[in-house]
């Protein structure tokens, strides 16, 4: 066995665990152009949290600067920046681990083609699944668009969400 300086120091190992995807083994071994990519990025400066075209910082930074646990993003024009899709159903809710994109049925094989990066949730009730996001991801504090959600809806999300709090945002 290894003990001391040695036990703590990442190296290559045979996963004879019987799990494909072992999360303390590091997830799937990468492809080699994966790789390559990856250390080239890795050896100098990249664009993480920048948008190279306007220069400013991601979505995400700003959620992570406005004390959010997520953002629900339902203005069209935003939701056709951040995911690619061209469709009239669909929002987004941004967290700072992982991005979430919502649609109903009849959007779903067009989400598939359009939409990169998010995960893809098919809803029957948006404010609801909206919620069940929330409690599943542990937000407690879920911003929204106060430009472009009507006094109703921002009244039934807060109904819905239970013991989350919302957070008007502008700007972002």
């Amino acid at each position: 066995t290894l003990s001391g300086r040695d036990a703590n120091v990442i190296r290559p190992v045979f996963n004879a665990t019987g799990i494909l995807l072992h999360t303390g083994l590091g997830r799937a071994p990468l492809a080699a152009e994966a790789a390559a990519a990856a250390e080239q990025a890795a050896r100098g400066y990249c664009n993480v949290e920048l948008d190279l075209a306007s220069g400013q910082r991601t979505q995400r930074s700003k959620i992570v600067e406005q004390n959010l646990d997520g953002m629900l993003v339902s203005n069209l024009k935003n939701v056709r920046y951040l995911s690619g899709f061209t469709g009239t159903a669909g929002a987004m809710v941004i967290t700072p681990g992982e991005d979430f994109f919502l649609t109903d049925f009849r959007y779903a094989v067009q989400a598939q083609t359009e939409v990169i990066g998010p995960k893809i949730i098919e809803y029957k009730e948006p404010i609801a699944s909206v919620a069940q996001l929330a409690r599943e991801n542990k937000i407690a504090t879920l911003g929204f668009e106060a430009d472009h959600v009507s006094c109703a809806k921002a009244g039934k999300m807060r109904d819905e969400l239970g013991a989350a709090t919302m957070k008007t945002t502008t700007g972002l």
